[in-house]
């Protein structure tokens, strides 16, 4: 059994190196935590190393100074854990620098999982990498704290979409009811993530979604982000999350996708499905992946030859 082997490799460890995907969401950075918190607890030594650090708009989680930015590791780790990554590449720049020869877990719940660790704790009906980890601690006997609570719950709760996502299933609202035994502060929570937009920012919202386009009579919906419009909003707080959140109110929609412009040679793309197109499978197509209703990937080229050629895949779908 996996949950065996991995406890086996951590408790046989002394450093342990923790990361995650690059721009990483709170499901990623709630278990980067949470698992400090654990292997901190039965005497481990540990690092958390991102390629991006600890997101502006996430300083208020607790804990979060230990998420640190590295470009460079000095002493010798004896296991690396990687945490909501379907790909090793998605880990960025730690990849070019991670400790030679050392066994890698990989705890993830993406379909598009390319099983790249010695040990692999993969979950794809899970509704979060929080939801595996949770489970892993159980079985490790592990006594939850209020904090750890808290974060297992943000994980959870951004990640399945307020609970609105087809990856929510009975066992997660189970697993939250176990978290909120702990009398979490929900609402402050909700509104931290949610509810925390300035006056500035939501200028920078509305002018990013104003000019949406709706295709194959409104069942897809795109919107593309230009570098001026990212470099306004910064890591404030997170504009492609905020736009897919205001376009699935949009009546018959099956498909949004948002082109973020990188550069002259690559663009970003992000899709999310109602659950009937397997946008993962598309995804794909450009060593991209996810789930089959969240996925994105980086395609090689500008923002029109992106739109143009993604937008064909998504059509022939229909």
């Amino acid at each position: 059994m996996n949950i065996k082997r991995i406890s086996s490799a951590i408790r046989k460890s002394q450093r342990i190196l923790i990361t995650a995907h690059v721009s990483p969401d709170l499901d990623a950075l709630c278990c980067e935590l949470v698992m400090t918190d654990y292997l901190k607890s039965i005497g481990k030594k540990v690092l958390i190393a991102n390629a991006d650090g600890l997101p502006d708009m996430y300083q208020f989680l607790k804990g979060g100074k230990q998420i640190k930015k590295v470009q460079k590791i000095s002493r010798q780790y004896d296991l690396v854990i990687i945490f909501d990554c379907g790909d090793l590449n998605r880990i960025g720049s730690i990849k070019d620098i991670l400790p030679k020869n050392v066994p890698i877990v990989n705890i993830d719940h993406h379909v598009t999982n390319k099983l790249f660790g010695t040990y692999n704790l993969v979950k794809p009906k899970a509704s979060s990498s929080a939801e595996v980890l949770f489970e892993f601690l159980m079985k490790e006997k592990f006594a939850l704290t209020k904090n750890i609570a808290e974060l297992l719950y943000l994980g959870i709760l951004t990640d399945t979409g307020s609970f609105r996502y087809q990856t929510t299933t009975a066992y997660t609202h189970e697993i939250a009811a176990r978290l909120l035994e702990f009398k979490l502060p929900v609402y402050p929570l909700y509104n931290q993530v949610y509810e925390n937009l300035s006056e500035s920012d939501l200028k920078i919202f509305l002018e990013a979604v104003k000019n949406f386009t709706s295709i194959e009579k409104g069942k897809i919906l795109c919107v593309e982000l230009k570098k001026r419009i990212l470099l306004k909003a910064g890591e404030r707080f997170d504009l492609r999350d905020k736009i897919f959140s205001f376009l699935r109110m949009i009546k018959n929609n099956e498909v949004i996708v948002i082109f973020t412009e990188v550069s002259s040679l690559l663009t970003k793309v992000n899709f999310r499905s109602s659950g009937r197109i397997n946008v993962a499978s598309i995804a794909s197509q450009y060593a991209g992946g996810g789930h089959k209703a969240a996925s994105g990937c980086r395609y090689p080229g500008n923002l029109k030859s992106a739109k143009k050629n993604v937008l064909a895949l998504l059509r022939k779908q229909f």
